[in-house]
């Protein structure tokens, strides 16, 4: 059988990282003071890809997408989901310890029919209690096992509280903080985003038209204003 990691997500981490990085020379040249550290998270990426999408993307078959027992999602007894990424031998170990089930260890990037059986054993074990039990039993222990959560409970999440993600508008409309940290630097809405035509006249007055020009061009339907 062949897999495969799709590359998609380090691209975006790598893209994001650079955002960061280009940034901080700018955030420097626009003023003096002490050096800028800056973090980013998958995470965060991930939330912001939840927005764009508007939906989970679709499983697969592959290693990164429930090709293997040790890399995929779960039912709980609830209707829930668990998300199960413990690739590394430590974190499947201390899975299969966890869940009372180290007879499975051996088929951690099992394939083919033992791949199957291995789920299936894992699979039963997890449905058999609900989402609750299971953050509760695999909370503190480090396996690389999440609860899959509903949108509303990932903007909920205290890490992306703690890590000031999503602001809200006085009109109840959310913002999203960049994915990457500058530590002097905090997210906030300080404006509102231009409406549509509200800066025509400014940008052609700019351009060189006169206003006579301009009123025609509005006119004429050629460009449009704020109403």
């Amino acid at each position: 059988m062949r897999m495969y990691a799709r590359p998609t997500r380090f691209l975006r981490c790598a893209v994001r990282s650079s955002q960061a990085i280009t940034t901080t020379p700018h955030q420097r040249h626009q003023r003096s003071g002490p050096s800028s550290h800056h973090g980013s998270r998958a995470s965060e990426l991930a939330l912001h890809a939840l927005e764009q999408w508007g939906a989970v993307p679709p499983r697969g078959a592959d290693l990164l997408t429930g090709g293997v027992p040790c890399y995929g999602v779960y039912a709980t007894s609830d209707g829930r989901w668990l998300a199960v990424g413990a690739l590394e031998d430590k974190f499947w170990r201390a899975l299969c310890s966890a869940v009372g089930r180290t007879d499975l260890i051996p088929g951690r990037i099992a394939t083919g029919t033992e791949g199957d059986r291995v789920r299936a054993e894992l699979a039963a074990t997890f449905v058999a209690h609900p989402l609750a039990h299971w953050t509760a039993t695999l909370g503190p222990v480090d396996c690389c096992v999440t609860p899959v959560l509903t949108l509303d409970e990932a903007l909920a999440d205290p890490q992306f509280a703690a890590r000031g993600m999503v602001a809200t508008r006085s009109d109840g409309s959310r913002e999203y903080a960049p994915s990457f940290k500058l530590s002097d630097v905090s997210f906030g809405v300080r404006r509102d985003a231009p409406a549509q035509g509200e800066h025509s006249a400014d940008v052609l007055r700019e351009a060189g038209f006169d206003a006579e020009a301009i009123a025609a061009l509005i006119a004429a339907g050629v460009v449009g204003v704020r109403n």
